[in-house]
């Protein structure tokens, strides 16, 4: 109990007393910039002037002004209240994807759910909205009078709306009357000071009084009109506002909650309500022996393919094992015949180098004979110019005859080295050709 009424106190001191303190704040500081900041501004000495005259000119003016910004200051708070209204009506969902008449029993599912949420969402009128009506079918146990229970939230949330503008009615009701308790002030100044002895003697000073409280009382009386009109302007605003914020969170609950979870029966009919429930509890008890069912027929068959994967693992292996001998064996097979081809290649090969290098040492012999024939054939060609110039010396000394026997004598010689270098390299092609046939 105390603990209703602490949040209760708490709820009054917020709607009440913060409007009222950030009222007073921007009174004083509006009679700040009236009476010391706009009189030393000579470019708005007639704007100050004014607001020193329906402002400050009496006592009442500040109290009608000082209401006025409270007024205001209560409009504005709610005002961005409503904006986090609005951000709330957006993120207040807690459906997703589930489907409709679901059991009764799952509210304290949603219940948690809507504890996890943020508190100024859980604080706005439609987390208020939605928690409360949760928690009225989690007591009674059923759906069946959610629709009514939305209505009746619906018209407190209506009734909570309208007393939380009454501070600002108030308002706007005492201000006109602080306008006309100025009026009669002003005319009771006026009367006060007007004298029959003034008015014979200074008739000016009396008409100066005079006019100086009629001043106050028109003066105070215009300023309460115009404000009250500024502050019920900005309340319909408001009013109208939140009435359209209220009617879409109204909305949103319906669509959210309304045919949501299942309604066996209703409270005029307790037996049908019994039997539907009979119904519904031996649906979920088959339901859940399917769900039974199921998980061993999984099991099983979970188990059946774990057999089978172990056979088909031993077949395999065994496979393996049987693959990898025949392989093995065939590969040592394979192995020892590539052995007997390569010894025979190389045998084979042994015998053609064998061939070759004879045949390499047959042609240098022919070089060398070769050879000896050019050295031969060059001798020659030296002998031939020394006999041309032994001819000439010859014929120069008369000695012909004897240099003719020696030229006979020396062609015999060569004809002799000649035949028998020819007979040399006769011989040799016919000495190869029987090495080559002894080699093949």
């Amino acid at each position: 109990m105390s603990k209703h009424r602490s949040l209760r106190r708490s709820g009054f001191l917020q709607e009440v007393g913060q409007p009222i303190f950030w009222g007073l704040v921007a009174t004083t500081i509006f009679y700040g910039v009236v009476l010391a900041v706009l009189p030393g501004i000579s470019a708005v000495s007639e704007l100050s002037a004014f607001l020193s005259r329906y402002f400050a000119g009496h006592i009442v003016e500040y109290v009608e002004t000082a209401l006025f910004f409270i007024g205001v200051s209560v409009l504005l708070r709610k005002f961005f209240s409503l904006g986090c209204e609005r951000i709330a009506l957006n993120q207040a969902t807690f459906l997703g994807e589930e489907e409709q008449d679901i059991p009764v029993e799952k509210v304290g599912e949603f219940l948690a759910k809507i504890k996890e949420w943020p508190e100024d969402i859980r604080s706005s009128a439609i987390g208020r909205r939605i928690e409360s009506s949760l928690g009225y079918i989690q007591q009674v146990g059923s759906a069946s009078g959610l629709e009514d229970h939305l209505r009746y939230l619906g018209e407190s949330e209506e009734s909570r709306q309208q007393e939380s503008y009454s501070l600002v009615r108030i308002f706007i009701w005492a201000t006109p009357m602080l306008g006309f308790l100025g009026t009669v002030v002003g005319i009771t100044l006026s009367l006060g000071n007007l004298s029959p002895v003034a008015l014979v003697e200074n008739p000016e000073m009396a008409m100066e009084g005079l006019l100086g409280g009629l001043g106050v009382a028109f003066d105070t009386t215009a300023v309460a009109l115009s404000l009250s009109i500024l502050l019920m302007f900005g309340l319909f605003l408001v009013e109208r506002l939140e009435s359209e914020i209220l009617q879409e969170v109204e909305s949103s609950a319906s669509r959210q909650l309304v045919g949501l979870f299942e309604i066996l029966g209703s409270e005029q009919d307790p037996i049908v309500r019994s039997i539907e429930q009979m119904g519904k509890s031996l649906q979920r008890s088959s339901q859940n022996l399917l769900e039974q069912q199921v998980q061993l027929w999984q099991a099983s068959l979970h188990e059946a393919q774990s057999y089978w994967n172990t056979l088909a693992e031993k077949g395999g292996e065994h496979l393996t094992r049987s693959l990898t001998e025949v392989l093995a064996e065939n590969r040592k097979q394979h192995i020892l015949e590539m052995n007997g081809s390569v010894n025979q290649w190389n045998n084979v090969t042994q015998d053609y180098q064998e061939s070759l290098v004879s045949q390499q040492q047959a042609i240098a012999d022919q070089t060398t004979v070769l050879r000896r024939a050019v050295e031969a054939t060059g001798e020659v060609l030296k002998l031939e110019s020394a006999l041309n110039r032994n001819l000439e010396q010859l014929v120069g000394t008369g000695k012909l005859e004897e240099a003719t026997n020696s030229l006979t004598s020396a062609i015999h010689l060569l004809h002799s080295k000649l035949q028998t270098t020819t007979q040399q390299v006769q011989l040799q092609p016919e000495s190869n050709g029987a090495q080559e046939q002894e080699a093949a």
